[in-house]
C-alpha cells in the first residue's frame, strides 16, 4: 500500500514539475514576443504608428459592412419567400353532383310526363346512369321507357318482352350479361345497351336504331315504326319544355 502511494506521489510531483516548466517557458516566450514587438513598434515612424490603428478600424468596418449587407440580402430573400404568392391552378369546375342531377331530371319527368315524383326520381337515377354508360341522351332513354311501358316496372308483353324498356330475355339477356331482366334497374340498363348497339349498327342514325328497337333490325320499317319514332320525338319535346 505504501509503495502504491509512493508511486502516486511521484507521478503527481513529476506532473507538477512539467507543468511549472511549461508555464515558465510560455512566460519567457511571451516576454520575448512582447519585447520584439515593442522594439519593432518603437522603430516605426509616427505616420505608420497612426496608420496601423486606422487600417485595423477600416478593415473591421469593411467586415461589419459586408456582414450587414449579407444579413440584409438574406432577410430580403427570406421576406420575399415568405410573402411570395404562388399561383396554383384552380380545380376544374365539376359537374352537378349526381343526387342533384337525379332530383332535377326527376322533376322534369314528373312535370313532362305527368308521373309521380317518387317514381320519377327512382327512374331518374337509373336513366342517368344508363345514359352515362352508353353515351346516350337521358331524354331519349326516358322517352323510350314512357313509350314502351309508361314506367311500369313489371309489365310483360304478349311476345315476352319484359320491364320498363320491354326487352326480350331470350334475345338480350346474354347480350347484356343480366340474369334477371325483370329487375327494373337492370332492365333500364339493358334497354339502353341494346339501343346503343342498334345506334352503332345504324352508323349513328337514331331513327334507324329506334325503328329496329321497335320492330327488329331485319324487318322493313312500316307505319308502326314511324308512329313509334313520332311518339318518342313527342315525348322528348315534352321533356324539353318541362322546365
Amino acid at each position: 500500500m505504501r509503495k502504491f502511494a509512493g508511486k502516486i506521489f511521484d507521478c503527481v510531483t513529476s506532473l507538477a514539475v512539467v507543468l511549472c516548466f511549461l508555464a515558465v517557458m510560455l512566460f519567457a516566450m511571451g516576454q520575448q514576443f512582447c519585447r520584439k514587438n515593442s522594439l519593432r513598434w518603437n522603430s516605426l515612424s509616427a505616420f505608420r504608428k497612426v496608420s496601423f490603428p486606422s487600417l485595423f478600424l477600416a478593415a473591421l468596418t469593411a467586415v461589419l459592412v459586408m456582414f450587414n449587407a449579407g444579413s440584409v440580402v438574406l432577410n430580403a430573400q427570406q421576406g420575399s419567400l415568405a410573402s411570395k404568392t404562388i399561383s396554383i391552378a384552380k380545380p376544374v369546375q365539376g359537374r352537378t353532383p349526381f343526387p342533384a342531377q337525379v332530383s332535377l331530371f326527376g322533376q322534369r319527368m314528373s312535370l313532362g310526363f305527368g308521373i309521380d315524383q317518387g317514381l320519377a326520381n327512382e327512374f331518374s337515377a337509373w336513366i342517368l346512369e344508363a345514359a352515362e354508360r352508353q353515351k346516350l341522351s337521358p331524354e331519349l332513354i326516358a322517352s323510350l321507357v314512357l313509350t314502351e311501358s309508361s314506367f311500369r316496372k313489371y309489365v310483360v308483353s304478349h311476345v315476352g318482352a319484359v320491364g320498363p324498356t320491354q326487352v326480350r330475355p331470350d334475345y338480350w339477356a346474354s347480350f347484356c350479361g343480366v340474369s334477371n331482366l325483370k329487375d327494373p334497374e337492370q332492365n333500364v340498363y339493358c334497354g339502353a345497351q341494346v339501343l346503343r348497339h342498334l345506334v352503332d349498327r345504324c352508323t349513328g342514325n337514331y331513327n334507324c336504331a329506334l325503328s329496329a328497337y321497335n320492330v327488329g333490325f331485319n324487318t322493313t320499317p312500316g307505319p308502326a315504326a314511324a308512329r313509334y319514332i313520332a311518339k318518342i320525338d313527342l315525348h322528348m319535346d315534352w321533356l324539353e319544355n318541362a322546365l
